[in-house]
C-alpha cells in the first residue's frame, strides 16, 4: 500500500497474539495521550460554551466569533475548571484500579 505500513494482527486469536496486544496497546495509548493533551487548547472556547465565564450575560449580547476573546474568568471560573482537573484526575486513577484488576484476571 505504498508508504502506509498496517499492521499484520492477524485473523484468529492464536495468531500472533502478542502483536495483536503491542498495536492495541500503542492504539490506546496514542488516543489517550491525544485526548488528554488536545483539552488544554481547546479550554477558552469550552468554558465560553459551558458559560463558565465571569462575564456570561454580556458574552451572550456578543457575536458568536467574539465571545472567545472577550471572556473573564476570574476566581469562579478557575475554580470551576480546577474542580474539573482534580475530577478527571480521581476518576482516571479509579478506572486504572478497576480495570488493572479486571484485566490481571
Amino acid at each position: 500500500i505504498g508508504a502506509l505500513l498496517l499492521p499484520h494482527c492477524g485473523r484468529r486469536r492464536r495468531t500472533n497474539p502478542h502483536m495483536r496486544a503491542f498495536w492495541g496497546a500503542t492504539l490506546a495509548f496514542t488516543f489517550a495521550f491525544i485526548g488528554w493533551f488536545a483539552f488544554a487548547p481547546l479550554l477558552p472556547v469550552v468554558r465560553v460554551d459551558l458559560g463558565l465565564c465571569d462575564n456570561n450575560a454580556a458574552l451572550q449580547l456578543l457575536p458568536e466569533d467574539k465571545r472567545v476573546d472577550a471572556c473573564v474568568c476570574k476566581k469562579e471560573c478557575k475554580s470551576t475548571i480546577a474542580s474539573a482537573n482534580i475530577a478527571a484526575v480521581s476518576f482516571d486513577v479509579g478506572t486504572r484500579f478497576v480495570l488493572g484488576s479486571v484485566i490481571e484476571k
